[in-house]
């Protein structure tokens, strides 16, 4: 009796979606599982339902499979996620200098660096 009153409740909630989150990324066109590699940096929680349409699911983490027999796939594009302007990032630059060590002839490197010792790196 057990058994059967576990498996009619398992297939109760399997019916009902329980569990069937998945993660979108911004830029990605597939959805993965909250564990998936893929989602580290921009993970964005969705409804499998929502995104069976317009997602492809993720071979490296494979995600749940809705299988949709009764629904047809519109022929709209994908969702585009539109994020706050950006500004252009700002990256420091060290400028190259000439490297200050001397040649076994006594002349001075030829080399560029950008360390901050100036010296390339043979000095």
């Amino acid at each position: 009796m057990k058994i059967l009153f576990t498996s009619l409740i398992f297939v109760i909630l399997s019916f009902h979606g329980f569990g069937q989150e998945v993660y979108i990324t911004k830029t990605g066109e597939k959805y993965h599982k909250g564990t998936c590699q893929y989602v580290s940096k921009s993970k964005i929680l969705k409804e499998l339902k929502d995104v069976i349409d317009y997602y492809d699911a993720c071979k490296v983490c494979k995600p749940p499979v809705a299988i949709v027999t009764d629904v047809k796939k519109s022929p709209e594009k994908k969702p585009t996620y539109v994020p706050a302007k950006k500004t252009a990032p700002t990256k420091s630059r060290s400028t190259s200098v000439q490297c200050s060590g001397k040649t076994q002839a006594g002349a001075r490197c030829k080399r560029m660096t950008t360390n901050s010792n100036g010296r390339c790196y043979q000095h």
